[in-house]
């Protein structure tokens, strides 16, 4: 299994990637031009001052739309909005805008003054400015609503009651010794100790792994039985498991599953 990480997550939604972020920084560049109204000169588009302008201001577009991008992928794993809206709404301000514009305002200064040119009274900072400005504000509102479009999706899946066809190696999950939440990203642990990044949630992964093999212990832990060294029987409402070396984890199992476990456990163990 390739490790993985949490911006490449697939319980991640696919916001635009660098293609469309490129395409889009072009679009930006090239807004000046009907601003200034001068679509149809001639002389305008084919200068060399106007493409050296383009590639200059659609690098720095892509620049700030990779920032929203990234820093809405990494707000949406901590700070998911159906959850803490508040907390969201002022980190998603600061980060997917003020400091994206921040950082577009400084890397053009610098620009500006390698190239030697005066920053007072030029057209960037007259009108172009305004209209990246503009268009952060239309991709923090798209990110959100293709955000609340891709929940809603997710929601739809899991309401399905039967079990989805998944392209799993079944070698693959034989690998697996457990998969756990922590800080709200999702992992797994091989038999060897590696600890990987985790696609799914935990209630999406127990449609396709085997229920003969794996076991949700409580609502952030699923098991592997072969992972299993030792199962403490401490009463009858609580059970304590030991995972092998090199894991060495100690956990306690839910009590809302512990006779369900107990029974589970009981059966035939498969072959390794």
């Amino acid at each position: 299994m390739k490790k993985i990480s949490w911006c490449k997550s697939i319980a991640n939604p696919r916001y635009p990637n660098c293609l469309n972020s490129i395409v889009f920084a072009m679009f930006m560049a090239n807004l000046h031009v009907p601003y200034q109204g001068k679509c149809f000169d001639i002389k305008t588009l084919t200068s060399e001052i106007y493409f050296v302008a383009v590639l200059v201001n659609t690098s720095i577009g892509f620049v700030m739309i990779r920032l929203i991008t990234i820093s809405t992928t990494y707000l949406d794993q901590h700070y998911p909005w159906h959850k803490k809206c508040q907390q969201r709404m002022k980190r998603q301000i600061l980060l997917g805008f003020f400091m994206p514009v921040q950082f577009t305002i400084l890397i053009t200064i610098v620009y500006f003054a390698l190239a030697d040119m005066k920053i007072h009274g030029n057209c960037y900072f007259n009108k172009y400015l305004h209209q990246m400005i503009l268009m952060s504000v239309v991709l923090n509102f798209y990110l959100f609503f293709y955000r609340s479009k891709f929940n809603k999706f997710k929601k739809n899946i899991l309401k399905v009651g039967t079990r989805p066809i998944m392209e799993l190696n079944p070698e693959l999950y034989k690998e697996i010794a457990c998969i756990y939440i922590e800080e709200k990203n999702y992992f797994s642990i091989s038999f060897n100790g590696e600890k990987m990044g985790w696609n799914h949630t935990l209630s999406e992964s127990m449609l396709f792994l085997p229920s003969t093999d794996f076991y949700p212990i409580k609502h952030s832990f699923i098991v592997n039985r072969l992972a299993i060294l030792e199962v403490d029987l401490i009463n009858s409402k609580k059970t304590k498991i030991l995972l092998i070396t090199p894991i060495n984890l100690e956990l306690e199992v839910s009590q809302r599953v512990n006779t369900s476990f107990k029974r589970w456990y009981a059966d035939k163990i498969p072959k390794k």
